[in-house]
């Protein structure tokens, strides 16, 4: 019961406050984009739709600044090296100022929604290779081709792009429904216009991700072509079975496939109120432990004992944000430091983590998590992990879990195909231990026929900062000494396992000449606060008697050799002494 309590509020959805700023007060550092939008009131769709553009531009190298129409001076778009027109409200009136610096502009402009017709009646839009035309479509078409995959949209009207110079003029996606497929997107030199504002989605995935990646073109700022699959077993706590849970990770060792494993260091029942912390189950805790000795990344699931029903939104004494949420953060990580488990990253139970518990945590650990909790909330954007403006790193779940029906790996993989052509393209599977084998190894077939790789958490730099206690992995290989506080002490969990290091004296070890490399972790706490691993049948019990059994073995045929090796010299004693006689 437990178990699928935890795999439906695995993670919180990250709801990342912003407030913007006018274009006057963001300082020249890198390149900038610009975001111009219509007069917003507080928590509406406007605003809502400035936030998620926010979001989405934090996964590039540019810093964002927003401004509204009223307050849009002539020449600030000189300044940008972008910039974004969010066409939330219909008439709503834009300046002479405006307009003319977008007709002007050398410079990337991506026009999203309504009120280009007042661009066109000011300037007319023959330049750009297209008009629009006098009527919506009635047909109201549902779904929009990108790159030979089909999207969801919402069932919305759509003003009618007509392409007058195709030679100028790009159709990037279409607008596909009973009728005649509609040019939904469309590009003219360093001019891009979407149809509407594809910045609110359908669950199931929809034409946000034609924005998503057009933006890299928008910006000029080409990632990589990856395609990247997370697997994260999700849904362990004190409660957990381990033979299935020990099925799932033996197979993932065997086929070279990275993992990570979603842990709760506490669980409470609602019912009794009896509190079970994981170190109470010291099989389980052992083949967690042998789990991440041979490289799964483990991921605290959730704060210290946390429910909706005994933790405030607001924390003891009305505190918010970091001051709340760090006296739970560090009861979390001292238990999992109990059972020698070490989290790279950082996710919350979707109904008991309020807005300033996520950013509370962002400030105590690099790498966030993000799921879409109930059906019609926002879809993850497509993104691989990367650092945003805020410093958070965002971690999409938005594929469908798999509990244990081959009808979930179906659909799992329908997701991950509509992905797959998008850059960036990142999925994320949860699997419940529960689930069949057989099911898991559909799923790990299909990633890798539809070209995915499989993402290493550890593999990647991130941290996870207690009061006595940070973890560091890395991307990138780095000395030591280079993450070890000063006058701290440090162990270092090498990707092999049995290879733990540790640096106990500052100034006489060699941390400044110690290589951290990918998969690896470094564990740095004060000096004499090294953390103290509950004694654990490290691997669990199955893992430990085979181990024992392989030494009994070992012993036996040592003794056996041994054995042998005694008669041999007893033998030729024997006959050195007759051949004297």
């Amino acid at each position: 019961m437990h178990v699928c309590v935890l795999m439906r509020t695995t993670v919180t959805t990250i709801l990342l406050l912003l407030t913007p700023l006018p274009a006057s007060s963001v300082e020249a550092a890198g390149k900038r984009v610009m975001v111009v939008h219509d007069a917003a009131a507080p928590g509406s769709a406007e605003e809502r739709a400035v936030a998620a553009v926010l979001d989405l531009l934090g996964h590039f190298d540019y810093s964002a600044a927003t401004v509204s129409t009223q307050d849009y001076r002539a020449g600030d778009i000189t300044r940008y090296d972008a910039t974004v027109y969010l066409g939330t409200m219909e008439g709503a009136d834009l300046t002479d100022a405006l307009l003319v610096d977008i007709y002007d502009s050398d410079r990337p402009v991506c026009w999203l929604g309504a009120n280009l017709q007042q661009l066109a009646d000011r300037f007319s839009l023959g330049r750009y290779g297209f008009r629009l035309g006098e009527t919506e479509s009635s047909t109201h078409p549902r779904r929009v081709v990108y790159e030979g995959q089909h999207y969801r949209r919402a069932n919305a009207l759509l003003p009618e792009i007509v392409v007058t110079r195709p030679d100028v003029c790009h159709v990037l996606a279409l607008a596909q429904g009973d009728g005649q497929p509609l040019p939904y997107a469309v590009r003219s030199g360093e001019f891009w216009y979407f149809a509407e504002l594809p910045l609110f989605e359908t669950p199931d995935g929809g034409s946000h991700f034609v924005l998503c990646d057009q933006l890299h073109s928008v910006l000029g700022e080409r990632h990589p072509d990856s395609r990247q699959a997370l697997i994260c077993i999700a849904g362990i706590s004190a409660e957990s079975e381990t033979n299935a849970l020990a099925g799932l990770i033996e197979y993932f060792h065997h086929a070279g496939v990275p993992f990570a494993i979603a842990v709760a260091p506490e669980i409470r029942d609602p019912a009794t109120g009896r509190s079970l912390p994981l170190s109470s189950k010291r099989t389980l805790v052992g083949l967690l432990r042998g789990a991440q000795a041979n490289g799964a990344s483990i991921v605290s699931h959730g704060l210290y004992a946390q429910s909706p029903s005994t933790v405030s939104r607001a924390g003891a004494g009305g505190e918010t944000g970091e001051s709340a949420v760090r006296p739970r953060f560090e009861k979390a990580m001292s238990e999992l430091a109990r059972c020698g488990l070490y989290p790279v990253a950082w996710v919350s139970p979707g109904a008991a983590a309020p807005a300033e518990d996520t950013a509370g945590s962002a400030a105590l650990c690099s790498t966030l998590w993000q799921r879409r909790e109930a059906e019609g909330a926002r879809a993850a954007f497509p993104f691989l992990v990367r650092v945003d403006s805020f410093g958070h790193r965002i971690i999409p779940d938005n594929l469908p879990p798999l509990n244990e029906g081959h009808g979930e790996v179906e659909a799992m993989l329908a997701d991950a195909r509509r992905y797959a052509p998008l850059t960036d393209a990142w999925v994320t599977a949860t699997i419940d231990p529960a689930a069949s084998l057989s099911n898991v190894e559909l799923l790990v077939r299909g990633l890798r026929q539809l070209g995915y790789e499989f993402a290493n958490l550890r593999a990647m730099r991130n941290w996870t900062e207690g009061e006595s206690l940070h973890i560091h992995s890395v991307d990138a290989p780095c000395l030591a000494g280079e993450l070890i506080p000063e006058r701290w002490a440090a162990m270092l969990i090498a990707p092999e396992h049995g290879g733990t290091h540790s640096f106990e004296r500052p100034g006489s070890d060699d941390r400044d000449r110690a290589e951290v490399v990918p998969g690896a972790l470094l564990i740095t706490y004060p000096p004499g606060q090294r953390p103290r691993p509950i004694l654990t049948l490290e691997g669990g019990m199955q893992s430990a008697t085979n181990r024992l059994i392989y030494r009994i073995a070992h012993v036996v045929v040592l003794v056996g050799i041994a054995a042998c090796g005694l008669l041999i010299l007893i033998y030729a004693t024997q006959v050195i002494l007759q051949r004297r006689t």
